[in-house]
This record gives C-alpha cells, sequence and structure tokens, in this order.
C-alpha cells in the first residue's frame, strides 16, 4: 500500500513539474506552429512565446481565464497581460505565397480548425491590459509600433451572422527612421475609440465608429516612404495575387451592402511638418466635430468648428459649419441628388 502511495505522489510530482513542457508540446502539435510555456498555474500560463511561420513572434506575461467577469456579458475571459508582438514585415509579405500555394486538405483543416474556434468564442471575450506591435522595415528602413491599453473584444453570434463590440482606452502608433537625422518621428497618432461592426452572409451591414481626442503629427516624408513600400512591395503582392484563387474569394469588408454607417469623433488634431529648402514649416488642423452617418441610402457628413492655420500664420481657414449630403434615388445612375451646405461662418485669411 505504501508502495502505491509513493508511486502515485512521484507520478503527480513529475505531471506538476513538467506540465508545462507536456502542455508546450500538445500546443504546439495542435497549432503547428513552435511554442513555449513557462509555468502553468490554475487557469493561469505564464511566459508564453510563440513563433508564427510567417516569422512574427509573440510573447505573452500572463494568459488567464476568468470566469463570469464584470467586464464582459460572457461566461469566460481570456485575459493577457503584456501582449508583444514583433516581426520583419519582409518575412511577413515572403510567407503570403507560400500560404497561397497551399493544398486543399491543408486549407479544409484550416477552415475546420476556424469553424471550431468561432464556435468557442462566441462564449468567451477576449482582454488586453497593454499590447505592443512591432514590425521593422515597414517601411523600409523605419520602425513601426503600436502600443494598445486596455483593448476589450466582445462577439455576438445570430441567425444571419456576427457582431464585434471592440472598445481601446487608449491606441498610439509611431513610425520611425531606425536612422533619423530629425528631431519628430514620421507618424505619431494617438486616439481612443469604440468599434461596433455586424456582419451578415459575407458583408458588411452596420459599422459604428467612434473616436475621442484623435491626435495626428506626421511629416512630410511619410509620403516618401509609402512611396517607397509601395514600389518595393509591388512585386511580392502580384505573386500573391497570381498564386491565390480569386473565384473562391469573397470580399467580407465589402462597404457595397452597407445599410447602416456611423463614424463620430471629436477634437481632432492634426500637425504636419513640412521643410522648403531651410525653412521649416507646421501646418495645423483642427475639427471639433466630424460625423458621417448613413441610414437607408443617404448619407450626411457633418462638420463642426474646422480650421486650418500654418505656423508663422499665413494661411488661415475657418468654418463653423459645414454639411455634406448624397440621397440615393431610383434614378441615382443618372441623376444623383447631392446638396452642399456651408453654414454660420466661414472665413478665409492670407498673408505674405
Amino acid at each position: 500500500m505504501l508502495l502505491y502511495f509513493v508511486a502515485f505522489s512521484v507520478i503527480i510530482w513529475v505531471l506538476i513539474r513538467y506540465l508545462g513542457l507536456f502542455l508546450s508540446w500538445l500546443l504546439s502539435v495542435a497549432i503547428r506552429c513552435p511554442l513555449e510555456i513557462g509555468s502553468v498555474g490554475w487557469w493561469r500560463l505564464t511566459d508564453v512565446r510563440i513563433r508564427l511561420p510567417s516569422g512574427l513572434q509573440i510573447h505573452v506575461d500572463v494568459c488567464q481565464l476568468q470566469l463570469f467577469s464584470v467586464l464582459v456579458s460572457k461566461p469566460l475571459l481570456l485575459s493577457l497581460s503584456n501582449l508583444k508582438v514583433e516581426g520583419d514585415a519582409l518575412s511577413v509579405v515572403h510567407a503570403s505565397p507560400k500560404r497561397s500555394g497551399a493544398s486543399s486538405s491543408g486549407i479544409d483543416s484550416k477552415h475546420s480548425l476556424f469553424s471550431r474556434v468561432t464556435q468557442l468564442i462566441q462564449y468567451c471575450g477576449l482582454y488586453i491590459t497593454r499590447g505592443h506591435l512591432v514590425l521593422f522595415d515597414a517601411p523600409p528602413g523605419c520602425i513601426f509600433h503600436v502600443t494598445i491599453d486596455e483593448l476589450l473584444v466582445e462577439t455576438f453570434r445570430s441567425r444571419d451572422g456576427w457582431q464585434i463590440e471592440t472598445s481601446c482606452k487608449l491606441t498610439r502608433a509611431k513610425a520611425i527612421r531606425r536612422q533619423t537625422t530629425i528631431g519628430h518621428s514620421l507618424l505619431d497618432l494617438g486616439l481612443h475609440f469604440r468599434l461596433s461592426v455586424d456582419i451578415a452572409k459575407g458583408s458588411l451591414k452596420t459599422v459604428s465608429f467612434r473616436v475621442s481626442d484623435p491626435t495626428v503629427e506626421m511629416s512630410s516624408d511619410v509620403f516618401d516612404e509609402l512611396s517607397e513600400q509601395v514600389i518595393f512591395f509591388k512585386p511580392f503582392r502580384n505573386t500573391a495575387e497570381n498564386m491565390e484563387d480569386t473565384s473562391n474569394r469573397k470580399e467580407i469588408f465589402s462597404v457595397e451592402h452597407l445599410t447602416d454607417l456611423c463614424i463620430e469623433t471629436n477634437n481632432c488634431l492634426l500637425k504636419y511638418h513640412a521643410v522648403s529648402g531651410r525653412e521649416s514649416r507646421m501646418l495645423t488642423i483642427a475639427v471639433r466635430g466630424l460625423s458621417v452617418a448613413k441610414d437607408s441610402g443617404k448619407t450626411q457628413t457633418r462638420v463642426v468648428g474646422f480650421s486650418v492655420e500654418d505656423q508663422r500664420q499665413r494661411l488661415a481657414l475657418r468654418t463653423s459649419l459645414l454639411v455634406l449630403s448624397h440621397e440615393e434615388t431610383v434614378f441615382k445612375r443618372l441623376f444623383p441628388c447631392r446638396m452642399l451646405h456651408i453654414g454660420k461662418f466661414m472665413s478665409i485669411q492670407y498673408s505674405r
């Protein structure tokens, strides 16, 4: 009897001691990617590292599954603490044609796995306390860094499709050169947003996007970098498109069947830096309120408190109200109805 108890204790100790290695091997086989788990706790994994075939490296400090959290209405909540995704944009582009040329059996297995995952996510929400995305050479010679705080994702399934609810407390994006000689980055973006999307029968039906206090700061060099990126990645994109079967491809994000659209933002600020010769100038664009709404074929854009000014006040443009409406009719192809209304106050100032 004592021998059985000792043997059972040793087996339990070995399972607890090497549970992380066993789960790492099991999950690696399931997802077909190298995966390492540092330690295993009660509904908790720490120091999780995943390397995707595209070259992206994913690291999560703490991965925890919570029951009946107050953050979501789902019974389960997957919480990720300090999520980091790093990789080279070139490796992702190189891996795209390989995925396009996959066999039919591999595609069927991926579709089967995707259907199983979609069956599970309707009962589970996602919460990321802090996440980092770092892409090198995107565009070439630059680093693209995105930071998110308190990202919450919740999905709801119906007979026709899906509804996705997303909110983020703060999103920061920055693009900088590796060897920079200027005092500011190519692009610096910060905002807080809420997004609601309805997808039915493979197309978008309803989109609601609300942004609070967006701030964008960019330089004139960003357009040069984007043009170089288009030229650099064009041969890889053409190869992927040639190897892909476009006959079976569906445009999930097509706006052709979009019935309801609502985009709202307030206190938007855009700063544009430009260098002309030895002179450095900055153009500032501010919008106190912007809304775009589409309902039953009628689209209306409303801009409140729009102003454009340069650094030395050589040019100033201000409007208090700008409304642009477009209504689709039966004869929309022959006689589209458009109405432009500029209200209350508008002024343009220019000085040499």
